[in-house]
C-alpha cells in the first residue's frame, strides 16, 4: 500500500509539473479546433497543392546557382560543384545536398530543384504541430497555420533556395535543446548538437542559435540546481557536447573547403555578407535591428492585432496608447534612417527594403507604412517578452530565441529572409495566448479576426509566388531572345538583376572571355517609366496588369558602362 501510495504521489507530482511547464495555462478543453490531426493533414495537402503550379517556372534570383551546384554534385564532382556555389554564394554546400536526390529520382529540372525546400516546409509544420500536441490540438494546429501560412515562408517553400531547410533545423534544434535541458536528457541534447551542425552545414549563420541554446541550458540548469557550481557544471559539460559535436561535423568540411578552394571564405564574401569592420558600425547595428522589427511587423502583418490586445491588457489601453503616441515620432525618424541608409549603402546595409511596394508607393507612403510596421513589430516583440516573463521557466526559450534571433543578425548584414529565423517562436507565442480568456475579445470575434489574419497572408504568400514566377518568365525571355538573335558580349555579372534571374539561360559563349573586352549588351532592370536611348530588347514584369519595372537589353556605344 505504502508503495502503491507513493507511485501515486510521483504521478501527482509528475502531472503537476507537467501542467506547470505548458506554454498556456488555460484548460486544454478550452483550446481545441475539433479533429486537429484530421485538420492538420488537410492543410498540409494544401500547402504541398498550391505550390505545384509554380514549381516549374523558370528560376529567380539566385535558384540557379543552388541547381547548378547540386547538378554537378550529383554527377559526382563535389569540388567542381563547391566552386561553382562560391561563384555567387557564401552558403556551404551543404545548402544544396537536399536537393541532390530529388535530381537523382526525377531529373535536373526546376521542379526537382525547388521540391527540398517544399518538403522542408511540410516537415516544419510537422514538427511545430507535434511539439505543441502536450499543449492542445488546437495550439498545435494554429502554430502549424500561422508559420504555414505566413508569405516568407510560403514563398521560400516554393524555390531552391537553402532558407526553409536550414529554419526547419535550426527550428528542431532549439525545440530539442528546450525540452532537453527541461528532462536533462543528455541523449536529447546529442541529437540537439547533430541538428546544430547539421544546420551549420547549410548556412553558417546557425552560429546565431548556439548563444540561445547555451542560455537556454544555463537557465534550466539553475531553476534544477540550487549550487552554482553543480549549474556551472550541468551547463559545461552539455556545452562541450555540443561543441565537440559540431566541430567533428564542421572541421573535416571546412579543411575540404580549403583543400580545393585554397580559403574558408572569399574576401568579397567577407565583405558583402557585412563581416568587416566599416560594415559593423555601431550605428548601422542599431538600425538594421530596427529594420529587422519592421521586418517581423511585415511579415506578422494582421496577427499583430492578438499581441496588442494582450499587451493593452497586461500594460493598461491608456499606457499602451500613450506609449505608442510617443514613440511615434520617434518610429518615422528611424524608419526614414534605416531607409535612407539601406538606399545609400544598398546591399552593404542589408536587403531590408518594404518588398514589392517600394516599386508603387511615393516616399512618404512607405514612410508610413514602415512607421507602421515598426512599431507593430516592436509590440509583437514587447509582448513576447512580457508573456515570458510570466513563466520564465516554461515560455523563456521562447523569449531567448527571438530577441537573439534579432539582435545578432542585426550584427552583419541582414535580409528580410531571416525573419525565418524568429518566425517559429512568434508562432508558438500567438497559437499558446490566442486561448487564454484574458484576451478582451469574444470567441467569435477571435475566430473571425483570426480567420480574416490567415487568409489575408495566405493570399499575400500566394501573390508573392506568382510575382517571383512572373519575374522568372519576363527574365527568361529576355534569355530567350539573347539566344535568338545570338547577341554575343555580354558580361558576366551573377548579382546583376536580371542575370541572377535568367542567366543560367544564356548560352555560356555568349558571355565575354576576359575581362578586359568590353561588353557589347548589358541587361539591366528600369523602373516603370524610365527610358534608355540604347535599349534593344525589354520585357515587362506586371503586378495584376500594372507595369512595376521593366527588365532590358542595353546596347553599349563603345567601352564599359557606367
Amino acid at each position: 500500500m505504502e508503495h502503491h501510495r507513493a507511485e501515486t504521489d510521483l504521478d501527482t507530482a509528475a502531472l503537476q509539473e507537467d501542467k506547470s511547464l505548458r506554454l498556456s495555462q488555460s484548460p486544454k478543453s478550452t483550446r481545441s479546433f475539433g479533429n486537429s490531426k484530421y485538420l492538420f493533414f488537410v492543410f498540409a495537402a494544401f500547402f504541398l497543392a498550391a505550390h505545384l503550379p509554380t514549381l516549374s517556372q523558370p528560376f529567380v534570383n539566385l535558384e540557379s546557382w543552388y541547381g547548378g551546384a547540386a547538378r554537378l554534385i550529383s554527377e559526382g564532382k563535389f569540388a567542381d560543384g563547391l566552386r561553382y556555389l562560391d561563384t555567387a554564394i557564401a552558403n556551404p554546400v551543404g545548402s544544396v545536398l537536399g536537393i541532390v536526390p530529388f535530381y537523382w529520382l526525377f531529373g535536373v529540372s526546376e521542379f526537382s530543384a525547388r521540391l527540398s525546400s517544399l518538403l522542408a516546409g511540410v516537415c516544419l509544420l510537422g514538427v511545430l504541430y507535434y511539439y505543441c500536441r502536450s499543449e492542445s490540438n488546437g495550439t498545435s494546429l494554429l502554430a502549424a497555420c500561422v508559420v504555414g501560412l505566413n508569405p516568407l515562408l510560403w514563398v521560400y517553400s516554393g524555390i531552391a533556395y537553402s532558407d526553409v531547410p536550414f529554419i526547419l533545423l535550426i527550428t528542431a534544434t532549439i525545440l530539442t535543446a528546450a525540452y532537453a535541458s527541461r528532462t536533462a536528457n543528455m541523449r536529447l541534447h546529442l541529437l540537439g548538437s547533430a541538428l546544430l551542425g547539421a544546420s551549420a552545414l547549410i548556412k553558417y549563420n546557425a552560429v546565431v542559435a548556439a548563444p540561445a541554446i547555451a542560455a537556454i541550458t544555463l537557465i534550466e540548469a539553475r531553476y534544477r540546481n540550487q549550487e552554482w557550481g553543480r549549474v556551472l557544471w550541468d551547463w559545461v559539460r552539455v556545452m562541450a557536447l555540443y561543441s565537440a559535436v559540431c566541430l567533428l561535423m564542421l572541421v573535416p568540411y571546412l579543411a575540404a573547403v580549403h583543400r580545393i578552394l585554397g580559403y574558408f571564405m572569399a574576401d568579397r564574401y567577407v565583405t558583402s555578407v557585412g563581416l568587416s569592420a566599416s560594415s559593423s558600425l555601431p550605428s548601422l547595428t542599431g538600425l538594421r535591428m530596427a529594420a529587422l522589427v519592421t521586418a517581423v511587423g511585415i511579415f506578422c502583418g494582421p496577427l499583430a492585432l492578438f499581441p496588442a490586445a494582450h499587451m493593452a491588457v497586461k500594460f493598461g489601453r491608456l499606457r499602451l496608447l500613450g506609449t505608442l503616441l510617443v514613440a511615434s515620432p520617434i518610429a518615422v525618424f528611424v524608419v526614414q534612417k534605416y531607409l535612407e541608409t539601406q538606399n545609400k549603402l544598398g546591399s552593404a546595409f542589408g536587403e531590408m527594403q518594404l518588398g514589392w511596394t517600394t516599386h508603387l508607393l511615393p516616399k512618404s507612403l512607405e514612410i508610413a507604412l514602415g512607421t507602421l510596421l515598426l512599431m507593430a513589430g516592436s509590440i509583437l516583440v514587447a509582448a513576447v517578452v512580457m508573456w515570458s516573463l510570466e513563466n520564465f521557466r516554461t515560455r523563456g526559450y521562447i523569449a531567448i530565441w527571438l530577441l537573439l534571433g534579432i539582435v545578432l543578425h542585426s550584427l552583419a548584414r541582414p535580409t528580410n529572409r531571416y525573419v525565418l529565423f524568429v518566425l517559429p517562436p512568434v508562432a508558438l507565442y500567438i497559437a499558446s495566448t490566442y486561448f487564454e480568456p484574458a484576451l478582451p475579445m469574444s470567441s467569435q470575434v477571435k475566430r473571425v479576426c483570426l480567420t480574416a489574419s490567415l487568409f489575408l497572408l495566405g493570399c499575400v504568400g500566394l501573390f508573392n509566388s506568382v510575382y517571383f514566377a512572373t519575374e522568372g518568365k519576363a527574365a527568361a525571355e529576355v534569355a530567350w531572345f539573347i539566344n535568338r538573335n545570338s547577341l554575343s558580349g555580354i558580361e558576366f555579372q551573377p548579382q546583376n538583376s536580371v542575370q541572377a534571374h535568367s542567366g543560367y539561360l544564356i548560352r555560356p559563349e555568349l558571355f565575354i572571355r576576359q575581362d578586359s573586352e568590353p561588353p557589347r549588351f548589358t541587361l539591366v532592370t528600369l523602373a516603370a517609366h524610365e527610358s534608355s536611348p540604347n535599349i534593344v530588347y525589354e520585357v515587362p514584369v506586371k503586378i495584376l496588369g500594372l507595369v512595376v519595372k521593366r527588365y532590358a537589353v542595353l546596347r553599349n556605344d563603345g567601352g564599359r558602362p557606367a
